[in-house]
């Protein structure tokens, strides 16, 4: 009976044992210490908040960026995204997701405040740290007078984004389209550009009529129109009916997308010089002029 007793009295004690250490490890794991993990850069404020454990991750990944576009006062861009993970054997796999989006997370501890961060099919690993008791309202703070600062400086940048982008259009010899099957040729030049956005200028549209006799056609349209520098929109007239172009300059002067009435969709036109523009007009002309096979 005394030996029973003894035997179950140690088992007793090995299964206390393991109970706390058991216990111990899950309370030591980074997880169970802090559940909130801070990464910032400028302009830029990420966080996970944890509300899961070792076994079986939860939360939230969160998103505060500035977000500067041509033409527009700077806002501060928030994203929400659920967060699920599960342990891994070099550490944890987390998913984030929202109605639009999935992406696919590797993490690892570096220490117990610091979490390497990797998302699928990108190189750069960002490091989150523990935020202390109000740590993350000061980063979120900060962010706050970046985008104060941005947009203060907002009118002057745009300022010298439309200089810069009147410079380059006034200066530019014209633009260039060419049909994919060579029916037709577009040359659109622009004669005035005021920084008001008020714009004068031409069409040229040069037809392949297929005609031995007449093999191209061409006729000329004047132009007027606006822009700001990012949409572009042209009135003209085509058969006694006034008809609109619009569409949208390339980030600079260098090339724009626009409407034309022949096609649904929008073409392409990029600038050229004058020495380019004449030989691939020339180089039309004579390729239409050539007679063509019968079908």
């Amino acid at each position: 009976m005394s030996k029973l007793k003894s035997w179950t009295t140690a088992v007793l004690i090995l299964l206390l044992i393991g109970l706390t250490v058991w216990y111990v490890g899950q309370n030591n794991h980074p997880f169970n210490k802090v559940d909130t993990f801070v990464y910032n850069e400028q302009g830029n404020l990420y966080w996970f908040e944890i509300t899961g454990k070792q076994s079986s991750i939860e939360g939230t990944f969160h998103q505060r960026s500035i977000s500067e576009e041509p033409g527009k006062v700077p806002v501060l861009d928030e994203k929400k995204y659920a967060l699920t993970g599960k342990t891994t054997e070099k550490g944890y796999a987390f998913q984030i997701s929202d109605d639009k989006e999935k992406k696919q997370f590797d993490a690892k501890f570096s220490g117990s405040n610091l979490l390497l961060v990797q998302e699928h099919g990108k190189k750069a690993v960002r490091t989150f740290h523990a935020a202390k008791a109000g740590e993350l309202e000061q980063y979120a703070k900060g962010l706050q007078q970046n985008l104060q600062t941005a947009i203060d400086q907002s009118e002057e940048k745009e300022k010298k984004r439309l200089q810069t982008f009147f410079s380059n259009l006034n200066s530019t010899y014209g633009f260039l389209h060419i049909s994919e099957s060579d029916k037709y040729l577009l040359f659109l030049q622009i004669d005035e550009a005021l920084h008001q956005g008020e714009l004068q200028g031409s069409l040229v549209v040069v037809t392949d009529t297929g005609k031995a006799n007449k093999p191209y056609e061409e006729e000329r349209y004047g132009l007027h129109g606006i822009t700001d520098g990012l949409m572009v929109e042209f009135f003209t007239t085509v058969e006694g009916k006034e008809t609109n172009m619009k569409g949208h300059f390339h980030k600079d002067a260098g090339s724009l997308a626009l409407s034309f009435w022949k096609t649904e969709q929008q073409l392409t036109f990029d600038a050229v010089t004058e020495k380019e523009f004449e030989k691939r007009y020339e180089n039309f002309k004579a390729e239409s002029s050539v007679e063509k096979p019968k079908k």
